[in-house]
């Protein structure tokens, strides 16, 4: 399945990946090559990633959680193709995410209602506070 990736999902990536190479040399690279799985994993069987469930729309939105890093990939199937619209750190409040959407709404999610890019935000939110307590 191709996957199509938003213009701030790579911007995410980029700067997580300069932050961690600024903490260690080399941790950038290995938080670029964990991406690169979880994109590999995502391109070969998409469905078979968890649902959103915090989710209440009709549309799934799935998560990625990259291995040996705190983040998400967060993304939707449509028919032809995997759309990944963030790459979320899990320490991210709910409400950093919500001024961030609100921020990035109107050039984003100009198809897509904003009360949806909430949710999406929040069930990421949600995910990442229920995969750090267990």
């Amino acid at each position: 399945m191709n996957v199509r990736i938003w213009s701030v999902a790579e911007q995410e990536l980029t700067a997580a990946a300069a932050w961690y190479e600024e903490q260690q040399s080399g941790l950038g690279s290995e938080f670029l090559e964990q991406y690169e799985a979880a994109m590999t994993a995502i391109e070969r069987d998409a469905a078979s990633f968890p649902v959103l469930e915090a989710l209440s729309v009709d549309r799934p939105i799935r998560r990625c959680r990259l291995k040996k890093f705190p983040y998400l990939i967060v993304f939707e199937i449509v028919p032809s193709e995997a759309v990944v619209y963030a790459i979320v750190h899990l320490s991210r409040n709910s409400e950093v995410l919500l001024h961030r959407v609100h921020e990035l709404a109107p050039v984003l999610f100009c198809r897509v209602p904003l009360e949806f890019c909430h949710r999406i935000v929040l069930s990421a939110y949600a995910s990442a506070m229920a995969a750090r307590s267990s």
